[in-house]
């Protein structure tokens, strides 16, 4: 890309394209069909951290530009935004916008865990983790959900034994999301 800006002293294009996301942002939207992102494209990621590798890819736990993204929208409290501009808003913020994202195996193009989490998405239900959408790039095809901070895996070893009263609530829990 750094060729395009031939005109330019070879510094200030590869400054341009490093920093061109300020200005043409890849915009990641809640609901969007799955999404084909050029190569080029520069993702509103300020942070993506390995969180563990499960069964068909690695998750990675990401903080997003707040204001490249209506993935996770929240109520900022006790402000007025009335007179405000709406996309300056994420200032206001307190917290970080985290989300999760799930690369999928290289081979995998996740077109059958869309169409199941698309068609469980709808569902809206407590005890199914909402799908946020999709995407690929560079060939890596890429889910994304909102960040929980917990993992089955750790939960279970954290409470080797579990009651009665939480595994029972817990199978009813997904049978009635699973209904």
């Amino acid at each position: 890309a750094e060729e395009s800006f031939h005109f330019l002293p070879k510094v200030e294009a590869r400054q341009f394209v490093q920093r061109q996301w300020e200005f043409i942002p890849v915009i990641l939207a809640k609901g969007e069909i799955h999404r084909k992102i050029q190569d080029d494209e520069i993702l509103p990621f300020l942070d993506d951290e390995c969180s563990g590798k499960g069964g068909f890819g690695t998750v990675y736990k990401v903080k997003l530009c707040p204001p490249c993204q209506s993935l996770v929208l929240e109520e900022v409290e006790n402000v007025s935004l009335a007179h405000s501009s709406a996309s300056f808003n994420w200032l206001l913020r307190k917290k970080d916008i985290l989300i999760a994202r799930k690369e999928l195996e290289p081979g995998e193009d996740g077109a059958n865990e869309r169409a199941i989490l698309e068609m469980l998405n709808k569902l809206k239900h407590p005890n199914i983790v909402e799908f946020l959408g999709s995407y690929s790039q560079h060939n890596f095809h890429n889910l994304l959900f909102p960040y929980i901070s917990m993992d089955l895996r750790r939960l279970l070893l954290e409470k080797p034994s579990l009651d009665s009263d939480t595994i029972y609530t817990s199978i009813y829990g997904l049978a009635d999301a699973l209904r």
